[in-house]
C-alpha cells in the first residue's frame, strides 16, 4: 500500500493530498476531465473530493485546472474547520 500511496501522492497542502486524474473525450467532441483523491491530515479525519469538468473545447488549461480547482476546494474547506 505505501508504494500506491507513493505514486498517488500529488502535493503538500495542510497534509498530504493524493488522488488520480483523468481524461476522457467522446465521439461527439465532449471533452470529460476529473480528479478524485483526498486530503490526508494529522490527526483529523480525511477529506475526499471529486470534481468532474466537461466542455467542448478543453484549452491549454484543461489538463492542469482539473487538480487546481480540487485544491481550490480543499483549501476553502480547510479554512472554514
Amino acid at each position: 500500500m505505501a508504494q500506491v500511496r507513493q505514486i498517488m501522492q500529488r502535493t503538500e497542502r495542510g497534509g498530504n493530498v493524493f488522488g488520480k486524474t483523468g481524461w476522457a473525450n467522446s465521439a461527439e467532441g465532449l471533452h470529460t476531465g476529473w480528479s478524485i483523491g483526498w486530503l490526508a491530515r494529522d490527526r483529523k479525519e480525511p477529506l475526499y473530493f471529486a470534481t468532474l469538468l466537461q466542455t467542448t473545447e478543453p484549452g491549454d488549461s484543461f489538463l492542469d485546472i482539473r487538480l487546481l480547482l480540487s485544491l481550490e476546494a480543499l483549501d476553502q474547506v480547510e479554512s472554514q474547520h
